[in-house]
């Protein structure tokens, strides 16, 4: 049985998701494009941030600036954090809608 001289060479290569990252460009902000993504969040951050804050301070929560301001801002973390934490807020929010039986309000 005859190995080979470089055992890594043996083994055929797989792309794998770090390696597909390099083809990646980054958004130049001096372009028409980067000025362009850089209205779009700002878009999105105002459009999120005011809705929530609406949203929050109508239903009554002490944290409405909180979720309005800080919200938008996980953007930059990433798409699906951002994504995350707005369905965070919605099933807050929809728990909250609900009435909270305690043990007064049956009747044995």
């Amino acid at each position: 049985m005859v190995l080979p001289s470089d055992p890594l060479r043996a083994v055929p290569s797989r792309s794998m998701p770090a390696q597909a990252m390099s083809d990646l460009v980054p958004v130049e902000f001096t372009t028409p494009a980067g000025v362009f993504a850089l209205l779009g969040l700002a878009i999105l951050y105002v459009t999120v941030g005011r809705w929530l804050y609406v949203d929050a301070r109508d239903r009554g929560s002490e944290w409405s600036w909180q979720w309005g301001f800080g919200t938008p801002l996980t953007v930059f973390l990433g798409i699906d954090v951002f994504l995350l934490v707005i369905v965070i807020y919605l099933l807050l929010r929809a728990s909250a809608d609900r009435p909270i039986a305690s043990s007064t309000d049956r009747a044995d």
